[in-house]
């Protein structure tokens, strides 16, 4: 496992997501939705409609990180 990672908690945004959405539409919802500060160093998971479309973000920090994931097959 990526060493970096599993010093993080884990958080998955439930409902399904618009993914035009950017990184500070994603860390608005963070905020609001969620309640959590997303600069807190924990890792955000977002998910599209069909679920093989991932979205992450993270607080690194000086900055914020966004990871795509897409899967080719499987969700």
């Amino acid at each position: 496992m990526i060493e970096w990672l599993t010093r993080r908690e884990v958080w998955l945004y439930l409902p399904v997501l618009d993914f035009r959405k950017q990184m500070d539409g994603l860390i608005q919802i963070v905020s609001s939705e969620m309640a959590r500060k997303p600069n807190d160093g924990s890792v955000y998971v977002f998910r599209n409609r069909s679920g093989d479309k991932l979205k992450l973000v993270m607080w690194d920090r000086n900055g914020f990180w966004l990871g795509y994931k897409r899967l080719e097959t499987g969700r």
